[in-house]
């Protein structure tokens, strides 16, 4: 296991890490445009690796995952899109409490909550209307659903990878 509940880590991060190293050196890679997401403890795994190579990642979608608030401060400069459902209350209570953060250090962060049962297309609808706000920071609350239920709709709205892949060093 590379996380746990009690923000642990193992080795396996620092070897992913050097993994994405070592495929840069072999391959025709753009360094400026290398992203990372997950969702649960994969979505903790990102932050971690963000944490450990703050200059490795052009942007992060982050899904229902959660590290401790203080730890992920420095973030703030980092272009991070953060969906969680209302119904999963460690995370979205503790990135809340991320944002909260870098928003006293004087980022803007753009947050908006969605119900989650609505199309594709209007979700995309409401990710344009965020990104048109032109702040890295992003944080979007699903209506409903629980913690399971969190990437099954936030890795299929159109805006949001369309902000992805438009992020870059």
């Amino acid at each position: 296991m590379a996380v746990d509940d009690n923000w642990n880590y193992s080795h396996h991060l620092d070897a992913t890490i050097a993994l994405l190293k070592d495929l840069q050196t072999r391959y025709s890679v753009d360094s400026s445009r290398i992203y990372t997401t997950g969702q649960s403890m994969g979505c903790m795994s990102s932050i971690v690796m963000m944490l450990k190579e703050p200059d490795m990642f052009a942007g992060a979608l982050l899904v229902a995952g959660k590290w401790l608030p203080s730890i992920m401060a420095p973030l703030d400069k980092q272009n991070i899109w953060i969906i969680s459902c209302e119904g999963d209350s460690s995370s979205n209570s503790l990135q809340g409490q991320a944002v909260e953060i870098w928003r006293n250090q004087g980022s803007k962060v753009s947050e908006a909550t969605w119900d989650m049962t609505q199309t594709s297309e209007a979700l995309s609808d409401e990710a344009d209307k965020m990104r048109a706000e032109g702040n890295h920071l992003l944080f979007t609350h699903l209506t409903g659903g629980n913690h399971r239920a969190t990437w099954f709709v936030a890795y299929g709205i159109k805006g949001v990878q369309d902000w992805l892949f438009e992020q870059h060093k």
